[in-house]
């Protein structure tokens, strides 16, 4: 039964009394922030540059129109997620481009030139189990990280925890391609 608040000894083996301890843990919520990698000018903007064989981001920061196609690369801004909720519902990070690269001159290059490449999914110490992205082609979304739903294995039972998505982009920028300056948003969606 329920715990008592008083009780009489009448045997050797003494008695008990209880007191429920009661606390109350509040739901926090799920969030994504990103920081600027050290190679860009700040966390909202990616600097691409002509891709450098075993020394990533180190190119020049432009490319001259040629008769072949060529590569690009910049650092994805790393995305830390935190899932303070309590719960096991899971979550999922993906990224898609709002649309071709475009200038001011007309010139264009399909989102599908562009392709992001998860480095890592790293998640601090007793977050729960993820699933790292593969990240993939821009042309369509691509998965970056996630936790499935239903997955309750980090310290305090729940599926919650904290996570830094790093990795590459690159865009292949055609031959004979119109110079000018190319932009498009890489939009980054938590759900």
């Amino acid at each position: 039964g329920p715990p008592s608040s008083v009780c009489t000894v009448t045997n050797p083996s003494g008695c008990t009394t209880g007191q429920v301890i009661t606390g109350t843990v509040v739901a926090g919520t799920l969030t994504q922030q990103a920081d600027a990698h050290p190679t860009n000018p700040g966390s909202t903007t990616v600097t691409m540059r002509s891709k450098v064989v075993g020394s990533p981001f180190t190119g020049a920061s432009s490319v001259t129109t040629a008769a072949t196609s060529q590569v690009m690369e910049g650092a994805l801004n790393p995305v830390t997620v935190t899932d303070v909720r309590g719960g096991t519902a899971g979550w999922s990070l993906t990224a898609t481009l709002s649309g071709p690269f475009v200038e001011l001159g007309g010139g264009s290059m399909p989102a599908g030139a562009a392709s992001l490449a998860v480095a890592a999914c790293a998640p601090v110490a007793g977050s729960a189990t993820r699933v790292a992205g593969t990240g993939g082609n821009l042309g369509a979304a691509v998965t970056l990280c996630g936790v499935d739903p239903g997955i309750d294995d980090s310290d305090g039972d729940s599926g919650a925890g904290q996570y830094t998505v790093s990795g590459a982009l690159e865009l292949t920028v055609p031959a004979y391609q119109k110079a000018g300056a190319y932009t498009s948003t890489l939009v980054v969606t938590l759900t």
